[in-house]
């Protein structure tokens, strides 16, 4: 099995893009925390529906990178 540095560079590329999505939408869920500072459940709420969707986002990007296994 070869490794192609083509392959490396696209992966790599696709990691940063997934980080600054990430780092996107978490700026972007700030407006939404600082507005209602004083309900915590709101907070609780929206960081977890951040860190749920930012574990789907990396999980299905390690099936990618590891062609439909999950290594890491």
């Amino acid at each position: 099995m070869e490794i192609y540095i083509w392959q490396q560079l696209t992966d790599l590329g696709a990691a940063m893009l997934l980080g600054i999505v990430c780092g996107t939408v978490y700026d972007l869920l700030r407006p939404v925390r600082l507005r209602r500072r004083h309900s915590r459940a709101l907070t609780h709420l929206v960081d977890a529906v951040f860190v749920l969707l930012a574990l789907l986002g990396i999980f299905l990007f390690a099936l990618r990178i590891g062609q439909g296994e999950f290594r890491l």
